[in-house]
C-alpha cells in the first residue's frame, strides 16, 4: 500500500519562521539580526516591477565607479541614467539605515526572510555564496528570487488547513546573518519525528566528500548528542527538519528549521522512506545517508535557477555591447508592461513564482546589464610569481581569464585519485590537513581537491585569474588568493600536499623546490601534472594533427616560449623536474588521458588561449592567422560549420615526490 505524505499544518510552518525559533536557540546558532518589514516594504517586494531603492542604486553606482577608476576601458554606462524618467524613486530610510548598521557591525551578511534565502538568484551578485556587503546586493537578491516570492505570496502552499486569512497576520522579517564561509561538506539535514531523529542526510548531496564515509559513525554520534542536549523537546513542534553544521566533533551549530513535509527537500531520502522510518522503533540509531562515491552524486538542484540562457550564451562571447543591445530591447518590453503588471492582484502576483523559467521579462534587466559590465572591468596586476618574468605573463585581464577558463580541457577525477593514493601510502590523514595549489589559474585543478580536504588554498600571480576563480567558486573549503613574491606564504612543515597543474614550467624551479621542501610536512607530497599537445582522432585526423602542429611550431615560431614546449612535448621529462625532494621516493605516471568532444569553435578558442598565441596577438592584433587556420580546418574536413565536433585527447603526465626528511 502506498505511503501517505506527511500532513503539514499552518502552525508547523509558522513554528519554523526564523523569528520564532532563533530566540530559543540563538546561543547554538550563527549570530543574526532580525529586522521587521513594514507594509510598504512588503508591497515593494511583492511588486512585479523591478527597481531598487535609491540608496541601493547609489551603492551599485559607487561600486561601478571604483571599478572604472582602475580600468583603462571606457565605461559603457553614461553618468546619467537614460531611464531616469521611467525609473521609480523609492526609499525605506529606517530599514536601509538598520541594514547599514548591521553591515557596519558584521562587514558582510547572508540575507533571508522568515523561511527562505535567495539561493535561486545567487547569479545576480558577484559572490555566488550570497555574501552581501552592501544594500545593492541585498535588494538585488530579494527582488530577483522566486524563493523569496514564495515566502511572500504562498508560504502555506502545502498546508492542509491553509486559508487566505493567515497571510495578512504574518510578521515578515528580514534576517541578516553574520557572514561565515561555511563548508557545505559539514552540514547535515536531520529529520525529526516525535522529537526523535529518525534520519540524517548529507546536506550537499551534489558532491562526494571522502572524509564523510570515513567518519560516519562519529558524525551521527555527535549530531545525536547535540540534539538530545540542546534541541529535543524545546522546539514548538514535535515533527520537524533541522539543518546542523558540524564544524568539528565538539562544535555544532543550528543553521535552520524546516517543516516535516513535502515543501522541505528530502535530499538523499524520499518522503515515503522517511514516513516508514518514523513508524519503526524510534530508539534505534537514525539512518545516515551520504554520497559514497563520485557515481552517487545527484544533479544540482539549483541548475534550473541558473543565469538565463539568453544571457549566458551572449556572455560567452564577452561582447558587452551585444549584451547591452539585446537586453535593452527587453527593457522596452518590460517598461511597456509595467503599468499592467502593477494592476495585478495578489493572486496574479503568485504567478511570479515561475520555478526556474528563464523569462527575461521577469528579470531585473537594467541592473543585470550594469552588474554584468562590472564583471568585465580590468584591475591592477602583480609583478612576480617565483621570479616569473613579465614577458611570460599572459592572463592579465579579466577577458583573458574568462577565455582561459572556458577553453581549457578538464582533468578527470582519476588524476587526484592517483595523487592521493601516493600521498596516503605513507602519510596519515588529519582533519585539518592543509593543501595548496600553486599556479591555480581559474581553479580547474584546485576543485579536484574539494571532496578530499577541508582546507584548500589556490594561489596564482594573476589577479584576474584569482578573481574569476572566486566568482565561480562554489566550494567553501577552497579559498583563492593572489601570491606576491617568491615565497610560499606558509610556515615550515605546515602543508600536507602541494600540487601544480600545467604551471611548473614557468617557475624558477630551484627556488620553488626550496620553498616546497620548507613548507611540506614530513611524508607530505609535491605533485606536478599537466597534459601534452592536443591530438585529433577520427576523420582526417592525421592531416588535422599536422595542421595544428604546424600552426604551433611554424606560425607561432618565435612567440612560443621553450617553457611551453617543455610541457606540451617534453612532458616534464627534463632532468630539472626530477627528484626535487627525494630521489628514492619519486613516481612518474603517464597512464591517464583526457578524452573530449569539442566543436571546431572551442578548439580554436583553446588554441587562441595558448601563451604563444596570446603573445602573437599582442604583437599583431590585426593578423588573420586564426581565421586562416579556421578555413584550413574547414577545407580539410570539407565542411563550413564551426559547430562541427571533433574527438580529441590530451595525454596526462603526473610527477609525484615525497618529502622524506
Amino acid at each position: 500500500m502506498a505511503t501517505d505524505l506527511p500532513r503539514v499544518s499552518v502552525q508547523d510552518v509558522l513554528n519554523c519562521s526564523f523569528s520564532v525559533w532563533y530566540p530559543i536557540f540563538a546561543k547554538y546558532s550563527i549570530k543574526s539580526v532580525i529586522l521587521n518589514l513594514t507594509d510598504d516594504v512588503l508591497e515593494y517586494l511583492r511588486s512585479d516591477e523591478f527597481y531598487l531603492p535609491m540608496s541601493a542604486n547609489e551603492a551599485m553606482d559607487n561600486m561601478r565607479q571604483i571599478n572604472a577608476e582602475t580600468s583603462d576601458e571606457d565605461d559603457p554606462w553614461p553618468d546619467e541614467d537614460t531611464c531616469d524618467d521611467t525609473t521609480k524613486k523609492i526609499s525605506f530610510p529606517e530599514l536601509e539605515q538598520n541594514i547599514k548598521n548591521v553591515l557596519d557591525e558584521y562587514n558582510a551578511v547572508f540575507p533571508k526572510l522568515n523561511w527562505s534565502s535567495a539561493k535561486d538568484a545567487r547569479w545576480m551578485i558577484s559572490d555566488s555564496r550570497l555574501k552581501c556587503m552592501n544594500l545593492a546586493d541585498i535588494f538585488l537578491l530579494l527582488k530577483s528570487s522566486d524563493f523569496i516570492a514564495h515566502d511572500l505570496c504562498e508560504p502555506f502552499k502545502f498546508c492542509y488547513d491553509a486559508t487566505d486569512d493567515y497571510l495578512p497576520i504574518i510578521q515578515y522579517v528580514l534576517v541578516l546573518r553574520e557572514w561565515s564561509a561555511l563548508q557545505p561538506s559539514k552540514e547535515f539535514r536531520c529529520f525529526v519525528k516525535n522529537n526523535q531523529i529518525v534520519a540524517i542526510s548529507q546536506r550537499d548531496s551534489e558532491n562526494y566528500y571522502e572524509f564523510i564515509g570515513a567518519t560516519a559513525d562519529q558524525i551521527v554520534s555527535n549530531i545525536v548528542a547535540f540534539f538530545h542536549n540542546n534541541i529535543q523537546n524545546k522546539f514548538p513542534s514535535t515533527d520537524f527538519v533541522i539543518d546542523i553544521y558540524r564544524k568539528d566533533s565538539n562544535k555544532l551549530y543550528i543553521i535552520d528549521f524546516n517543516p516535516w513535509g513535502p515543501m522541505t527537500d528530502s535530499l538523499l531520502f524520499d518522503w515515503p522512506d522517511l514516513v516508514n522510518l518514523s513508524l519503526q522503533n524510534n530508539n534505534d540509531e537514525p539512518e545516515f545517508r551520504y554520497v559514497n562515491s563520485q557515481h552517487g552524486i545527484k544533479p544540482n538542484s539549483y541548475t534550473q535557477y541558473a543565469m538565463p540562457k539568453d544571457i549566458a550564451d551572449i556572455s560567452r562571447e564577452r561582447d558587452i555591447n551585444k549584451l547591452v543591445d539585446v537586453l535593452s530591447s527587453q527593457i522596452q518590453v518590460q517598461n511597456k508592461n509595467a503599468d499592467s503588471d502593477n494592476d495585478r492582484n495578489l493572486a496574479g502576483k503568485k504567478k511570479r513564482i515561475l520555478s526556474g523559467t528563464n523569462d527575461l521579462n521577469k528579470k531585473p534587466i537594467k541592473l543585470l546589464i550594469k552588474n554584468y559590465s562590472n564583471k568585465l572591468v580590468q584591475e591592477t596586476s602583480i609583478e612576480k610569481l617565483f621570479r616569473l618574468d613579465m614577458s611570460k605573463r599572459f592572463y592579465e585581464t579579466t577577458a583573458h581569464s574568462d577565455f582561459y577558463a572556458q577553453c581549457r580541457p578538464t582533468y578527470p577525477p582519476d588524476v587526484m585519485k592517483k595523487i592521493l593514493d601516493y600521498l596516503f601510502l605513507k602519510y596519515s590523514r588529519k582533519d585539518d590537513d592543509l593543501v595548496i595549489d600553486i599556479g591555480c589559474g581559474t581553479g580547474q585543478s584546485t576543485i579536484l581537491l574539494a571532496p578530499h580536504f577541508q582546507r584548500i588554498i589556490g594561489y596564482d600571480i594573476s589577479e584576474y585569474q584569482v578573481k574569476k576563480a572566486n566568482e565561480t567558486n562554489t566550494h567553501s573549503n577552497i579559498n583563492y588568493k593572489v601570491i606576491v613574491g617568491s615565497d610560499i606564504p606558509h610556515e615550515d612543515s605546515s602543508v600536507a600536499l602541494v600540487i601544480s597543474a600545467q604551471a611548473a614550467h614557468w617557475f624558477d624551479l630551484p627556488y620553488f623546490y626550496k620553498e616546497v621542501k620548507r613548507t611540506l610536512t614530513i611524508k607530505g607530497v609535491l605533485a606536478l601534472f599537466g597534459y601534452a599537445f592536443v591530438q585529433v582522432h577520427g576523420q582526417q585526423s592525421e592531416k588535422l594533427n599536422e595542421i595544428i602542429t604546424n600552426f604551433y611550431k611554424k606560425t607561432l615560431r618565435g612567440y612560443v616560449q621553450k617553457e611551453s614546449e617543455e610541457v606540451y612535448f617534453g612532458r616534464y621529462r627534463d632532468e630539472k623536474f626530477r627528484d626535487p625532494l627525494s630521489s628514492t621516493d619519486f613516481i612518474r605516471d603517464e597512464n591517464l588521458v583526457i578524452e573530449c568532444r569539442w566543436s571546431i569553435q572551442r578548439l580554436l578558442g583553446y588554441i587562441a588561449s595558448w601563451s604563444g598565441s596570446q603573445h602573437f596577438l599582442r604583437q599583431h592584433p590585426t593578423s588573420t592567422v586564426f581565421h586562416d587556420l579556421n578555413l584550413e580546418i574547414f577545407k580539410c574536413l570539407d565542411i563550413f560549420d564551426d559547430e562541427y565536433e571533433l574527438d580529441l585527447s590530451f595525454d596526462i603526465f603526473i610527477l609525484m615526490n615525497r618529502k622524506t626528511e
